[in-house]
C-alpha cells in the first residue's frame, strides 16, 4: 500500500463513528430529532444562537482579561519584586562607606536626586551641603575603625568631600547670579551645614583613634574654613548692595566669631611655642645638631606680635561697620595664622622624631644588657641542674 491509497483509505472512514467521526451538523440535527420522538417532545431544527450586544461585550472583556490583563499582571508582579529589592539595597547601602561593596549604589542614588530636571539650583545646593555631611561622617567613621585598606579609604572620602563643598560653591555662585533675592537665605542654610561640620571636626580633636590621620583631618578643616570664608564673602557682597538688618547681624556675628577664634589661635600659638622651649632646655643636644629651632621661634614670635595693630584696626573697622575691610584683614590674618602653626607643627614634629628615635637607641642598649645577664643566670642554673 502506497502514500496514496493510505490517503484515500483515510477519506473514506473520517466519519465513521467507530473512529470518532459523524458529529457533523446534519447528525447532531438528526440524533436531536431521533431522542425528541423517543422522550415524546417535539423537536425543532437547531438555529443559530442570536448573540445580544451583552454578550459581545462579555466575550471581548474576558478575551481582554486574560489576553493582556493577565500577562500585565505578571509584569506588574516582577517590578513590584524588583523595586522592593532595590528599595532595600538602597536602604542597606546608606551604612557603606567607601570600598564597601554597596557604596556605589549609595552614591548613584544621591546623584540621581541631583539630576538638573529633578532639582532647582537651591535644592542642589542644599543636598550637595547634606551630602558633604555624609562624606565627613565617612571620614570618621573610617579613621576610627579597623577596616583594611583604611588611608585608602579615608583619602577618597576626603577627596568626595571636597567635591561637593567645591559643588557647593558653585551652586552658591549660580544662585548668586540668577536669582540674588534668595542668595542670603541659601547662604545662612550653607552656613549651618558648615558649623555642623566644625563641631564635627571639633570633637574629633579628643579622639584618639584618630591620631594617626590628624593630617587627612586638618586638610577637611581647612575646606570648611574656605567654605565658611566663601559664604561671608557672599553676605559681605549682598550687604555691599542692600544693607538689611539680618545680613548685618550675620556679619557681626561672624566676625566676632572669628576675631575670637584668631586671638585663640594666638594664644595656642604662644604656648606650643613655650612647650617647644622647654624641651629643648631638657634635651640640649637636640638644639646641638644644628637645626634652626631657635630662630624659628624667633621668626614666629614676631609674626604673633605683628598681629596686635590689624586686631586693633580690625575692631575699629568693625565698630564702624567696614565689612570689607574687616572681611580682608581677617583672611590676611588667617593665612598668617596657617602659616605659623605650620612652623610651628614642624618643629614639634621634628623634635618628636628625634626624641623618638633617642629613646628607641636607648631602650635597644639596655635589653642587650640584661639579656647577656640574663643568659649567664640561665646558663648557670642549667649547669646545677646536670646530674
Amino acid at each position: 500500500m502506497n502514500q496514496k491509497d493510505i490517503i484515500a483509505l483515510l477519506e473514506r472512514v473520517k466519519d465513521a463513528p467507530e473512529l470518532g467521526g459523524g458529529f457533523g451538523r446534519p447528525e447532531i440535527e438528526a440524533h436531536w430529532i431521533q431522542l425528541a420522538k423517543r422522550l415524546g417532545f417535539s423537536h425543532r431544527t437547531l438555529r443559530p444562537a442570536a448573540l445580544s450586544w451583552r454578550d459581545y461585550v462579555s466575550y471581548f472583556s474576558s478575551t481582554f482579561a486574560y489576553g493582556l490583563l493577565r500577562p500585565m499582571s505578571v509584569g506588574i508582579s516582577a517590578f513590584l519584586l524588583a523595586f522592593t529589592g532595590w528599595v532595600a539595597t538602597v536602604n542597606a547601602s546608606f551604612a557603606s562607606v567607601p570600598g564597601d561593596f554597596l557604596y556605589p549604589v549609595k552614591l548613584a542614588t544621591e546623584r540621581v536626586q541631583l539630576l538638573p530636571w529633578l532639582s532647582s539650583d537651591e535644592q542642589r545646593m542644599r543636598l550637595h551641603a547634606e551630602f558633604a555631611s555624609r562624606r565627613l561622617e565617612e571620614v570618621m567613621e573610617i579613621a576610627g575603625s579597623e577596616r583594611s585598606g583604611k588611608e585608602v579609604r579615608v583619602r577618597e572620602a576626603v577627596e568626595s568631600f571636597k567635591h561637593e563643598i567645591a559643588s557647593i560653591s558653585a551652586e552658591l555662585e549660580t544662585v548668586t547670579t540668577n536669582r540674588p533675592e534668595t542668595v542670603v537665605q541659601m547662604a545662612r542654610d550653607v552656613d549651618r551645614k558648615v558649623g555642623e561640620y566644625t563641631a564635627v571636626l571639633d570633637q574629633s580633636q579628643t579622639d584618639p583613634s584618630l591620631d594617626a590621620h590628624r593630617q587627612q583631618v586638618e586638610e577637611v578643616r581647612t575646606i570648611v574654613e574656605d567654605a565658611k570664608q566663601q559664604i561671608t564673602e557672599t553676605f559681605v557682597s549682598n550687604h555691599e548692595t542692600a544693607e538689611e538688618e539680618q545680613t548685618t547681624r550675620y556679619l557681626q556675628s561672624a566676625f566676632q566669631q572669628d576675631l575670637a577664634d584668631i586671638r585663640q589661635r594666638i594664644s595656642q600659638s604662644e604656648d606650643r611655642l613655650q612647650a617647644v622651649e622647654r624641651v629643648l632646655s631638657a634635651r640640649p643636644a637636640l638644639d646641638a645638631e644644628g637645626a634652626p629651632y631657635h630662630s624659628d621661634i624667633e621668626n614666629v614670635r614676631h609674626i604673633l606680635v605683628g598681629f596686635d595693630g590689624p586686631l586693633r584696626e580690625t575692631m575699629d573697622a568693625f565698630a564702624a561697620g567696614g565689612f570689607r575691610l574687616v572681611l580682608d584683614t581677617v583672611n590676611a590674618l588667617k593665612a598668617d595664622l596657617n602659616e605659623v602653626e605650620h612652623t610651628i607643627a614642624s618643629m614639634e614634629i621634628d623634635l618628636t622624631t628625634k626624641i623618638q628615635e633617642e629613646d628607641r637607641v636607648e631602650s635597644a642598649v639596655s635589653p642587650e644588657v640584661g639579656e647577656s645577664t640574663a643568659e649567664s643566670q640561665n646558663g648557670s642554673v642549667s649547669a646545677d641542674s646536670v646530674p
